[in-house]
């Protein structure tokens, strides 16, 4: 973060940032803020603030060409961005501030990542800039102590989920830094990667999952605690069910669209995708004889509620099959929500609305489905994803080995 202050000239409001050049002679740029001084000072203020985050030496010509406003939280980023794409050259020096880094690689993965995977990186990457360049800490001289100690500050303030993430963004980083001979060496090849404790989940036996199917008839999320207790998928991939996915002259169901909750541009928004999670999830099951009934049902129960709902009705979900009586989408977090308050009401025990997934794969190794056909049906990366998840299920395959080694010796 650099120093600066407000200046007037002719009635309009300044921003002055003071600074030394690589020469260390002091250079004080000037910014018209475009507000007038008459009843703008707090709004200055903030533009001060912001341009004072931003503000990268390396960028001034860009800057006072005004190729992006230095007053936009994301200008440090774009210009670079910019810049990049129209020389062709690279701009980064070894002595940038970390945390500037950080932004400049960050526009090189834009074009090749999801929109809202790009907006979750910047998210981290705005901390890790206030934090490593509130200390003066470039590229060239990143310490393995100053990323530990990051990492325990962040540890105190945030979840280790969310160091995890900076783990692995500043590794990215790091190594295309690395790449670009900008560093020769990668400090967290020294670092240890932060620990997350592992998550055993709670899941429901067959039993519990019919009860469960018999209390929650008629509540809004009947349909999604059905087909995620059938099936086994995730929350995106209930929402994202569309009848178009339906075959009900096969009998089967394909899995192939997602419906996520997701920061977009700053704004909490339904996310669509025509693609699952993994190439591997995007698959086709057989459509189970009690869900084929539900969505019959279902399918009168919306020609009904378009009848009354008329011109209010929203037509923009159509094809999707999780929705309200009024056509609106069955958000992702609201399924959470609603989970939770149903199993209190009917007195079950508390697991998530994911464990549900968990459910079906454990009904699945119980019967002594293999992992391979366990990985396929839940769409799974690769089997040793399964291995790892459901490792705990094991002790089952080892009940029926202790069982046959038992029944052998007692002859």
């Amino acid at each position: 973060m650099y120093k600066g202050r407000l200046q007037e000239k002719n009635g309009v409001f300044y921003v002055v940032i003071n600074f030394m050049d690589e020469n260390g002679k002091r250079k004080e740029p000037w910014f018209n803020t475009k507000l007038k001084k008459k009843g703008n000072k707090k709004e200055a203020l903030k533009l001060l603030e912001i341009a004072c985050n931003n503000f990268n030496p390396k960028l001034l010509d860009y800057y006072k060409s005004n190729a992006i406003n230095i007053f936009d939280e994301n200008s440090s980023g774009e210009i670079a961005r910019q810049i990049m794409i129209a020389s062709d050259k690279e701009i980064i020096s070894p002595k940038i501030l970390f945390g500037d880094f950080m932004e400049l690689w960050v526009e090189t993965v834009k074009d090749s990542v999801e929109k809202n995977t790009y907006d979750g990186y910047c998210s981290k990457i705005r901390r890790i800039k206030e934090y490593f360049n509130s200390r003066g800490i470039t590229l060239e001289n990143l310490h393995e102590d100053d990323i530990e100690d990051f990492y325990a500050i962040e540890t105190k303030r945030t979840s280790a989920n969310n160091v995890k993430h900076y783990h692995a963004n500043i590794n990215k980083a790091l190594n295309y830094a690395r790449k670009k001979r900008l560093i020769v060496t990668n400090v967290l090849d020294f670092v240890e990667k932060p620990k997350i404790e592992e998550y055993i989940a709670n899941y429901y036996n067959a039993e519990q999952l019919l009860e469960l199917f018999e209390k929650i008839k008629g509540e809004t999320i009947e349909l999604p605690v059905l087909i995620a207790g059938y099936y086994g998928l995730r929350r995106s991939e209930v929402v994202g069910l569309k009848w178009s996915n339906i075959d009900f002259f096969n009998k089967t169901i394909k899995i192939k669209h997602t419906v996520v909750m997701s920061t977009v541009d700053g704004k909490y928004q339904i996310v669509k995708r025509d693609r699952a999670k993994t190439r591997s999830s995007i698959r086709t099951l057989p459509l189970f004889k009690r869900v084929e009934d539900k969505l019959n049902l279902l399918k009168n129960e919306i020609e009904e509620n378009k009848k009354f709902f008329g011109n209010s009705y929203n037509f923009d979900f159509e094809d999707y099959i999780c929705v309200l009586p009024n056509g609106n989408l069955i958000r992702p977090d609201y399924i959470t929500g609603k989970f939770n308050f149903v199993l209190k009401k009917i007195g079950m025990p508390h697991i998530r609305f994911h464990d549900l997934r968990h459910s079906c794969a454990a009904l699945q190794r119980r019967e002594g489905v293999e992992l391979a056909d366990i990985s396929e049906w839940l769409g799974h990366s690769n089997v040793l994803v399964t291995q790892k998840i459901y490792a705990h299920f094991e002790n089952v395959k080892h009940l029926k080995t202790a069982e046959i080694i038992a029944k052998q010796l007692a002859k």
